[in-house]
């Protein structure tokens, strides 16, 4: 779940957490981040919202920032990850036309200062939306149990 092939040969996993309120109760996820199967780093609070608006706007037009994941806290384990969008002309030779490519770029900085860069197609994203959002639901509702 939520596995992504960065653009060094790394793999980035994604791995949603849920946070509790003061009696216990999951009401949201963080994001667990592992790179190449080590600890990288925690993102986020209020992941699922903000990746949830960020898949229904993926199919409008506009260019830059989707999502932003700033650290969930200092110390041990803070690090970001963001997500911007791009637009390029790529001439397709098949129709003898110009079309636009969008590239999603997601990188993500862990505990230690290290980067890593991932370039996905638009389809590619959504994708990985939609697991990672799948996965916030039945980490969330799974909760306790």
């Amino acid at each position: 779940m939520g596995a992504l092939r960065c653009v060094d040969g790394s793999s980035l996993m994604v791995r949603p957490v849920p946070a509790t309120d003061s009696t216990g109760r999951p009401y949201e996820a963080r994001l667990e981040l592992s790179r190449d199967g080590r600890p990288f780093g925690t993102v986020g609070h209020g992941c699922g919202y903000f990746l949830e608006r960020a898949a229904a706007r993926l199919g409008e037009a506009a260019e830059g920032e989707l999502f932003a994941f700033e650290p969930s806290g200092r110390g041990p384990g803070a690090s970001e990850m963001r997500c911007v969008v791009r637009s390029a002309p790529r001439w397709d030779g098949g129709s003898s036309r110009w079309a636009i490519e969008r590239k999603a770029i997601i990188e993500a900085w862990g505990e230690n200062g290290s980067g890593v860069r991932v370039i996905l197609t638009e389809r590619e994203l959504s994708a990985f939306l939609d697991d990672v959002l799948t996965a916030i639901v039945r980490a969330i509702e799974g909760y306790g149990r």
